[in-house]
Parts: C-alpha cells; sequence; structure tokens
C-alpha cells in the first residue's frame, strides 16, 4: 500500500509541473519571418504578453514587419527591405497599464545586417526612447535583422513601408 501511494503522489507532482510548464508556452511572439512575421496576413488573433498593444492587433498592411516580443534582448528575422519605412514601437508593463516608461530603461531596437548586431557598418536605429510609444522614419536596403538590445517590457515594433519612398 505504501508503494501504490508514492507512485499516486509522484504521478501528481510530475502532472502538475507539466501544468505549470506548458502555462508559459505559445507566447504568440514572431522571430522568424517563416512564422509568418512579415507576410501580408494577419494570421489569427494575436496572443500573449503583445496582444493588448494596439500595434498587435491592427491587422498588417501589405508590405509590413510586424515583431513582438516579451523583452529583450530578442533577435527577429531576416527580412528584405527596400526604400523608407515608417517605424511604429510600442512597449506595455502588464502590472501597470498606465506605465509611461519615464522612469524605465530605454526600449532600444536596431536593423542590422547580423543577428543581434547594435553597432557598426549598416546598423539603422529603429528605437530608443523611454516611453510607452514612438515614430520615426529610416531608410532600409538589404537583409536585415530586427534587433531589439535593451526593453524590459513586452513589446511591439511595426515597420511600414511609406509609400513613393
Amino acid at each position: 500500500m505504501h508503494c501504490l501511494r508514492t507512485y499516486t503522489s509522484a504521478a501528481a507532482v510530475v502532472g502538475l509541473l507539466a501544468a505549470v510548464g506548458a502555462s508559459g508556452c505559445d507566447e504568440g511572439h514572431t522571430t522568424s519571418p517563416a512564422a509568418g512575421a512579415s507576410s501580408g496576413a494577419a494570421g489569427g488573433a494575436p496572443r500573449g504578453p503583445g496582444a493588448t498593444m494596439s500595434l498587435v492587433r491592427a491587422p498588417k498592411q501589405r508590405g509590413e514587419v510586424l515583431v513582438s516580443g516579451p523583452g529583450s534582448p530578442e533577435a527577429h528575422g531576416p527580412y528584405v527591405f527596400h526604400g523608407r519605412y515608417t517605424v511604429r514601437f510600442e512597449q506595455a508593463d502588464p502590472e501597470d497599464p498606465r506605465q509611461t516608461f519615464a522612469g524605465q530603461t530605454a526600449f532600444v531596437a536596431y536593423a542590422a545586417p547580423q543577428q543581434d548586431q547594435a553597432d557598426g557598418p549598416g546598423v539603422v536605429r529603429l528605437a530608443r526612447a523611454a516611453k510607452r510609444t514612438g515614430t520615426t522614419t529610416v531608410r532600409l536596403d538589404g537583409r536585415l535583422w530586427v534587433n531589439v538590445s535593451f526593453g524590459d517590457f513586452p513589446y511591439a515594433l511595426r515597420l511600414t513601408p511609406v509609400r513613393g519612398g
């Protein structure tokens, strides 16, 4: 009888650990274009830490690149860019929806020829700000990674081609 109780307790612990481990799966952030980040399709309802951000909820337009993640560091891509892009970023604090990020570490992202590259030839800054949202316009050409080097909160970056750019 003692062996049966031990086996049952061990099975319960393994089942509990499996349930806890699975709860963090399927975060819904994309780290490669093959997973659909640069396709024209919306790809279903957003899930995970960035799902509440407006940049993630809005349908993707043709040619847009949309990446999101739970925090830094993170590398997305590579993607092929040609021309000028409007870059918008957004970050959110799941524990404080009113967070302004003014007293937080700046969110920093670059487009770069190599994964995890933050400086050197061909690197273009996409964002560097301690605030909830930001927008800039940049010129990007070639096969580039979108590298997020700093950011403690869930984020989204949307790169939209500028028509005629």
